[in-house]
Formats: structure tokens, sequence, C-alpha cells
């Protein structure tokens, strides 16, 4: 008897399922600061938008510009402030029922971005399902993107790029709908998501190009083209309006985004194309295939998509294309400090789609190598999610502010070092970090750190740089009432894992 894939007996009960499961999974090893670094000056705005009305702030940083009416405000979109509020709510919520229970509040600050994972993963199965993988293939490829790129640790906290990376996702399976004449409804989603996008990265204007180049390769072309107008234009002119409000309101110019303070004016967009591609592609500290290997298998089948799924393959590359190019120009393209390239994040789920070729494959040892990377980036993300990886950087910032030398404040990148010498890269540093906080082995003068084979004594770290907890909610200072609810979200995530599991072999079960 044949082996034949068969769907499952519910795909709604089945998406449901998977994102309760990737949502619990997610809560379970939330971040205890979910709100630092660019997240703090959204979550600041969208405070002062909760209390007093307005999104303007301190100036708290460098890039932080004053505005027409002389208030200060972030260079931050609109969508990336808004979805702070939900988050602040929420842990005011858990503030008001378990006073001074940090580890509670910062549960609840973290529900607004597990949501948005989980959301990313169900959009990543939907898509999947739309180009014609089977329902165990979608599953595994949203499981495996999610949990073996770096979205797992940008999901746990209010930064964009998981929120980006969401909306690409169902913008591209909306253009997948749209490829059905009759479904006008996914050209006005199509043309939502995009107006929302834009409020969260203006970059993201390329997923309009990307619809259009769909839709232009398809039959009746100048019928196609009337829809997009009819159906898509107007709902997108909704994120685009709001968008010229927003930067009309703070700085008194619609085209004004708030980049103009700091490196961004002074440096911008002068790196070579090619010395920012080299950084994101083959840098020891933040090459994109170092923290997703799946990418890797991704890319050799990128040739049989060619040949047989063209129309698909522009679908992804002209996104892909444009984030690489773009982001490679930023003075900032590493997208430190955070974990990888975090401004490659939106279009990783994007770069991974040709894995449902090799989830589908009958080669067992294409199977087998997809697993190995597949674990390898789980490796990479687990140590990404285990350290506050901002705590490596501020160990090694000494070092590289040495490196940096006299001209510090002139620096484009005062972590260069840190990017490019394959001893000073922050997996090592994790690494190290790691195997150091389950040691509890005391500093010492002749203690090891990943650099001291440079022979540059001045490099040493000054302190003990052994971390003192592990970045996830619960700690060894939690409440009672904290441990319960953790105990109920593991069990949950396992038991939904189960589930999933079962529901998967049964879908691949011979009929």
């Amino acid at each position: 008897m044949s082996r034949m894939p068969r769907p499952l007996a519910s795909h709604r009960s089945s998406s449901s399922l998977l994102w309760a499961f990737v949502f619990a999974a997610t809560c379970v090893t939330g971040s205890r600061n979910p709100e630092l670094g660019d997240a703090e000056l959204m979550c600041q705005a969208a405070r002062s938008l909760i209390d007093r009305g307005t999104v303007a702030i301190e100036p708290l940083r460098s890039d932080v510009m004053q505005g027409v009416d002389g208030k200060h405000y972030t260079k931050y979109p609109l969508l990336t402030v808004v979805q702070c509020v939900p988050a602040l709510l929420l842990k005011d919520a858990a503030h008001a029922l378990a006073p001074g229970d940090a580890a509670l509040e910062a549960l609840a600050l973290g529900i607004v971005p597990h949501a948005v994972a989980a959301t990313l993963a169900l959009g990543i199965w939907q898509l999947g399902l739309g180009l014609g993988a089977d329902v165990a293939a979608a599953s595994w490829l949203a499981l495996i993107v999610l949990f073996t790129t770096p979205l797992w640790p940008a999901g746990r906290a209010l930064y964009s790029e998981g929120l980006q990376a969401t909306l690409v996702v169902w913008i591209a399976l909306m253009t997948v709908r749209a490829r059905h004449a009759k479904r006008r409804s996914a050209f006005v989603w199509a043309g939502l998501l995009c107006g929302l996008a834009i409020n969260t990265k203006i970059t993201l204007c390329i997923m309009p190009v990307a619809l259009l180049v769909d839709q232009w390769q398809l039959p009746s072309r100048h019928t196609r083209l009337a829809q997009l107008l009819l159906f898509a234009l107007p709902a997108g002119c909704l994120g685009v309006l709001a968008w010229l409000a927003y930067n009309r309101l703070r700085f008194g110019d619609m085209l004004n985004q708030g980049y103009g303070a700091h490196h961004d004016a002074s440096f911008g967009f002068n790196v070579p194309l090619a010395a920012g591609l080299y950084g994101l592609l083959f840098s020891s500290g933040k090459s994109i295939f170092l923290y997703a290997p799946v990418l890797l298998a991704s890319l050799v089948a990128i040739p049989h998509w060619f040949r047989q799924r063209r129309r698909d393959l522009w679908l992804i590359a002209i996104p892909c294309a444009f984030t690489f190019a773009v982001t490679a120009r930023w003075w900032s393209w590493s997208g430190d400090w955070a974990w990888g390239p975090r401004l490659l994040l939106p279009i990783v789920p994007l770069a991974a789609l040709p894995l449902i070729d090799v989830l589908g494959s009958r080669s067992r040892a294409a199977r087998a190598s997809l697993g190995l990377l597949a674990l390898l980036g789980l490796y990479v993300q687990v140590l990404g999610v285990s350290i506050d990886p901002a705590q490596f950087l501020k160990v090694l910032h000494p070092v590289t502010r040495a490196v940096a030398g006299k001209d510090l404040d002139r620096v484009r990148d005062d972590l260069l070092a840190t990017h490019f010498v394959p001893e000073l890269s922050p997996i090592v540093g994790q690494q190290w970090l790691l195997v150091r906080y389950m040691q509890q082995r005391p500093w010492t003068v002749n203690s090891y750190h990943p650099w001291q084979s440079l022979g540059l004594r001045a490099w040493r770290p000054h302190g003990d740089p052994t971390p003192t907890e592990l970045d996830f909610w619960l700690d060894g200072r939690s409440s009672r009432t904290a441990v319960l609810v953790e105990l109920g979200l593991g069990l949950g995530a396992l038991l939904l894992a189960a589930w999933l599991l079962h529901q998967l072999r049964t879908a691949r079960s011979p009929q």
C-alpha cells in the first residue's frame, strides 16, 4: 500500500493547535526584559500615549529628535508604538493583581510579542499550504522557521522585527490567494496589510511591488491590474495616510520619519554595498547563515524553484533582494544590539519557503540534512534566549572601544571587531557565558575567555562576566504564583506539543 499524505480532519483545528502551541512555548521561554533597547523608546512613546494622549517623550537618547511643536519624538513608526499599548496595559493589570511581582509583569508584557510570534507561525503554515505543501510539511516549516532562526529570540521582545515578519508573510499569503481572480477579498486584505506594513518600516513598501509583479505574470493582466486598483489600492491608502499624518504630527513634514539625528544623519546609507553584503552573508559575527543554518538548505533548493516555481521564486526574491541591498548600505547593517542580523529577520520566512520541497522530499538524506541544520539552528537560538545578548556585548564593549581607538565618537560602528573577529563572535561568547553560568566557577586571573588566544592582556574582562541569572521571566526570586503559572504554561505546551506531533504523524500515515 502506498503512503499518501492526507489532510488533517479540520484545517481550522490544526491551525488553532499550531497557534496555541507556539504561543504557550514562547510564553514559557519569555524574556525578563521585553522592552530593552529600541523597544524601551517605543514603550516610552506608548506609555505617553496612554497617560497623556501624546507620543512625545523625554530626550533619553541622542537619536530622539525635537518635533515641530518643541517636544521630542522617537523615529519609530506608528504601529511599533501602538503594539506596545496593549502590552503595557497587560503589565499594568498584572501589577494591579500582584503588586511587586516583576516576573508576572514581565510575562504580561511579553504576551503581545508572543501572540505575534504565534500569528507569524500560523501565516507560514497557511503560506506553505498555499504553495502546495501538505499539512505536515507546512507545520514543520512553521516550527523550523520560528524556533531555529533568530525569530524566536526576536519574538520575546517588543522590537518590530517579529511584527514586520508577520506582516510580510501574511501579505505574501494574500498575494498567493489573489492569484485566483474571484477572491477579491484577498486583494483588499493585501492592500490593508501593505498599508500596515509601512507603518512598521518604510522598506516594506517593496511588498506591493512583489504583489504587482506576481499579478503581472498571470493571464488577463488588465483585469488583474483593475482589481488591484479597485480593491488593493484604496485599502493600502489608509495605511499610507496614517504614515503621512504620523510624520506630520511629529516633525511637521509628511516625509520626515525622524532619521535625522546622530549616526542616522552622519552616516546613513554610506556603507559600500559589497562590504555590507559580506557582513550579512559571511562575517563571523553576523552572517545570516550562522544564525539561521536552515537557509543553507533553502539556498540549495533555489535552482529547482527557478525551473519549476519561477513565479513563486519572484514572490520571495524581490523582497529578499531589496531588503539585503538596503540593509547592506545602512550604517547599522548589523542591527545591534541584538541577536543576529536583526534587520534581515522580516524576510527570513520568505527565504525559508523553498524548504517545503525538502520537507516533502522522498530523499532521506535531504530530510536528514535539513534536520541537522535545524538542530544546529535550535542550539544557536537557545544560546540567544538563555543569556541576554546585550550582556555579552557589555562584557565585550571595553574591547571593542579599545579597537575603535581615540576617534571613538566619530567611529561608525564601535562593535566592528565583534562582527569580524571570530573569537569575539556573539555565538562563541554566549556559549562561553552559558557554560560559566552552569559551572559557577569563581573568576580568577587564569580563567578562560574566548579571545585570550589573541594574546592581548588589556582585553581581558575587568570583572567577573558570569551571568547571575538566565534571561527568562521566571527566576529563583519569583513568587509562588509565578511558579504555578510557569508550571501551567509548561504543562500546556507539552500537551499541545504531543497533540501536534500526533496530528502530524496522522497526516502522514498510510490511507
